[in-house]
């Protein structure tokens, strides 16, 4: 393998399924797993190498291993990883937000991945966020190389309320 990029990738680290529902309602209702021939006939389309299901607090392995299923070195798609959208409470200078972090775990150890499920089920989020400390609680217990990215829609001067900028931009820094 060489140590040097020769392409690039096309990734998209951000799909809800319907199992987002209690924060995205029925924009994904019908993100079910009968509908991953879509979702993967639309990535190929679109020629997304690199993809995860990264649903708002909660994991189901059975969707990320259909979907991995998919993955091929010949295909379209040649990574699918484990992933998960954690709503976080941060408080800086006497503000309290919710941030949303996607973190995306790697898939070497596949029954690590099939564990981060209960691991959520033991640790339901309160008023639908964690807390700071919750949310490294819960890596810990995961126990996976994670990496994490802090949601941030708009410019890196906007205030978007589950931004990386929402408290600012000391702390967003």
């Amino acid at each position: 393998m060489s140590l040097i990029a020769e392409t690039g990738l096309k990734l998209d680290l951000h799909i809800h399924s319907c199992y987002s529902s209690s924060k995205d309602g029925d924009k994904v209702k019908n993100n079910t797993l009968e509908a991953l021939p879509l979702l993967v006939e639309k990535l190929t389309q679109n020629e997304v190498n690199v993809c995860s299901i990264t649903d708002h607090d909660v994991f189901n392995y059975e969707i990320y291993h259909t979907l991995k299923s998919y993955e091929t070195d010949k295909g379209i798609i040649k990574k699918v990883l484990p992933g998960v959208e954690f709503s976080v409470l941060f408080s800086h200078a006497g503000k309290e937000r919710p941030l949303h972090i996607i973190a995306i775990f790697s898939d070497k150890d596949d029954l690590k991945v099939q564990n981060v499920e209960s691991v959520l089920s033991s640790f339901p989020p309160k008023n639908k966020t964690y807390t700071e400390i919750e949310f490294l609680e819960i890596l810990r217990k995961i126990d996976i190389d994670t990496i994490l990215i802090v949601h941030q829609k708009q410019s890196l001067y906007s205030q978007g309320k589950n931004d990386a900028t929402a408290l600012g931009h000391e702390k967003f820094l």
